[in-house]
């Protein structure tokens, strides 16, 4: 799964691209402190999510996502905030999740299970062995995609 990040605040941007890096499958494509600069890159990245802060200066998250939606109708959204208040504005907008500040790698691995299929704990992927014993001896492995 490829991701975008946006948010004005250096520190949680690195911080929420840490945490999701260490999530198997999550490709970090990008990361943007700047609301405009990031939404011309998410149109020519054509990233599966884009986690994306609201209260920005020089553009408010929620408008950010509509346009987004427009350009690329598929991408989750996910808005990162520490404001509480903007949740149902946020799910107005088809805000796919709406993760508060700050942001527990627990939470994340949810937030990719449930947005993605994956069913991991930890959010590694990892293959599934099997042995089978009917008949004859035989081994099956189960690779998921990530």
């Amino acid at each position: 799964m490829r991701v975008v990040l946006i948010d004005d605040e250096r520190l949680a941007l690195e911080h929420l691209g840490k945490k999701l890096g260490e999530i198997a499958g999550v490709e970090v494509i990008g990361k943007y402190s700047d609301p405009h600069t990031g939404v011309k890159e998410i149109k020519n990245e054509q990233p599966d999510a884009v986690f994306l802060d609201i209260e920005m200066p020089g553009g408010n998250g929620l408008d950010l996502a509509k346009e987004i939606k427009q350009s690329i109708p598929n991408v989750k959204i996910i808005f990162t905030t520490a404001y509480r208040e903007y949740a149902v504005d946020a799910f107005e907008v088809s805000a796919d999740d709406y993760l508060l500040k700050p942001i527990m790698k627990e939470r994340l691995i949810k937030t990719i299970n449930r947005l993605f299929g994956t069913n991991e704990k930890s959010g590694n992927s990892s293959n599934k062995i099997m042995v089978c014993c009917f008949h004859k001896l035989h081994f099956k492995m189960d690779k998921k995609k990530k």
